[in-house]
This record gives C-alpha cells, sequence and structure tokens, in this order.
C-alpha cells in the first residue's frame, strides 16, 4: 500500500516504525506508523486505501495515531509532507523550521535522503 501511494518505503525494514494497520474483513485499509525517540517522533507512512478515502477515515487514524504516539509519552511529533499540508493543519499541526528539527528526526532516512526538501516540516505539540 504504501508504494502504491508513493509514500517512502526505503527504510521501513530498517527504520524504528511502529506499523498500525487498521483492516476491515482482514483487507488492510489503512495504514500509519511512528518512529520513536524519546519525547519526539516522526509520522510516517499514513495512507487509505482509495475506495475508503473522503469518509473521514484519515483524520480518525491519524487521531488514532496520535493517541498511541501519547501512549509511548511523544511530546512532539513531526511529519514531512508533498502533498497534504492543509489536512494536517486541521488536526493541529503546524509549519516548523527544518534546521529547528531535533537531531534524532535530522538524522531520519525520511528526513535525510527520502522527503525532498521541498516537503512540508510540520509538528504537533502533543499534550
Amino acid at each position: 500500500m504504501l508504494s502504491q501511494n508513493d509514500l517512502p518505503t526505503g527504510d521501513v525494514d530498517n527504520a524504528p516504525i511502529q506499523f498500525y494497520i487498521f483492516r476491515q474483513k482482514d483487507q488492510p485499509v489503512e495504514i500509519s506508523g511512528i518512529e520513536h525517540f524519546g519525547q519526539v517522533g516522526l509520522l510516517r507512512s499514513v495512507v487509505i486505501r482509495k475506495p475508503f478515502r473522503n469518509n473521514n477515515l484519515g483524520m480518525a487514524l491519524v487521531l488514532k495515531t496520535i493517541a498511541e504516539a501519547k501512549k509511548m509519552k511523544i511530546r512532539q511529533l513531526y511529519l514531512l509532507t508533498t502533498t497534504t499540508e492543509k489536512f494536517f493543519r486541521k488536526l493541529g499541526f503546524e509549519d516548523s523550521d527544518r534546521g529547528e528539527a531535533p537531531k534524532s528526526i535530522q538524522t531520519t532516512n525520511e528526513f535525510s535522503n527520502l522527503c525532498p526538501e521541498s516537503a512540508n516540516f510540520m509538528v504537533l505539540n502533543i499534550k
């Protein structure tokens, strides 16, 4: 599902990513992931199968993933996107300066190699 939706997959086997796969009738419908580094995390690979889009599943998926981040004691959840910044702003994510990203996020393969410099870098402060 990730590669079919043009999401980075080059590091998913080697990075410390916790994936959440939501299924309907044993078929994966939604996937999200968190790359976890203490009190910061990188939201990864949010995707919903095309037939299930545009019915608020995406919002529910991200809210579930944020709840998981909170359980992991993550206080700042970052993400990179080239297409969905408006969607994430609705969920409370704000634009952030890539140069001010925590070192643990800067050294991820997604941040340093897989996502282009033109990608929006965003953060959500979790309370």
